[in-house]
């Protein structure tokens, strides 16, 4: 029996099944998945972590299916989206907006006692959401009861001017925070949560892939594209080499790869 060790030190089994429906998730056809199968069949050792394990997996998967194996480090991707909160909450907005409401970022609320930044204001029919937006940075980060607990009473100062509060984040929401979120109304996306409609099922469904899915975007480049709001892979989708690398202030060559790259949006 072997044990993997997960980001927060915690062991558990390995589960060759849980790996292979990740792979596939991500559009890994069967060979590419009997291939990781194996590698990993040779490679583990009890006591691996999670992140080596995933590190052989993606490195042999994008040696086999390149255009596709960028999704299965989605989650990687979100996390390395910038640490000023800005870009996330911009794909939030867009995923909204691809939903079917009407969107403003930074909106300044005036609630009973006291005056409020709001991330995204999001207006749908009667509907008006007032979205929280909370990016981490870091692996096994948890949202916390704290949070959701904020986000109300923020939301309850200001309700004259919205209908239902949402909490939007890249991590996973602790078993307190769900229950919480329940009981009062609060709306919650994060990784995994909803089930069915959960933070990269919706990013799938819209192909709302971040830029930082990119191989080899130095920390230079991502602030580039920030400045200039290129924050997913579909606002360079269908540029040309020459467009990019003047767009971008970079060579030909690497525009040429990051063209390339950028075909995973046409996968259905």
């Amino acid at each position: 029996m072997t044990y993997i060790i997960k980001g927060d030190g915690s062991k558990e089994k390995y589960d060759e099944k849980k790996l292979a429906k990740s792979l596939k998730r991500a559009g890994a056809d069967k060979h590419t998945i009997e291939q990781i199968k194996a590698l990993v069949r040779k490679k583990i050792y009890n006591g691996m972590t999670t992140k080596e394990l995933f590190g052989l997996a993606f490195r042999e998967f994008r040696k086999l299916q390149p255009i596709v194996a960028p999704k299965y480090d989605l989650k990687g991707a979100l996390y390395r989206f910038g640490r000023s909160g800005f870009p996330f909450e911009a794909l939030i907005e867009r995923i909204l907006v691809f939903q079917g409401f009407e969107c403003r970022r930074n909106v300044t609320s005036h609630g009973k006692a006291v005056t409020h930044e709001i991330d995204v204001k999001a207006k749908k029919g009667s509907q008006v959401l007032m979205v929280e937006c909370k990016h981490k940075s870091k692996e096994h980060l948890t949202i916390h009861i704290q949070t959701p607990l904020y986000v109300y009473a923020r939301f309850l100062d200001v309700k004259k001017e919205f209908t239902k509060p949402m909490l939007a984040t890249n991590t996973k929401f602790s078993g307190h925070s769900t229950r919480y979120a329940k009981s009062v109304g609060l709306r919650l996306l994060g990784w995994s949560y909803p089930k069915d409609d959960s933070l990269q099922s919706n990013i799938e469904k819209y192909k709302a892939y971040p830029i930082t899915m990119l191989r080899g975007i130095t920390p230079d480049l991502l602030e580039r594209c920030i400045k200039k709001e290129v924050l997913l892979l579909s606002d360079i989708h269908g540029k040309s080499p020459e467009q990019l690398a003047t767009l971008l202030g970079i060579a030909f060559q690497k525009a040429k790869k990051i063209a390339e790259q950028c075909k995973v949006c046409e996968l259905k």
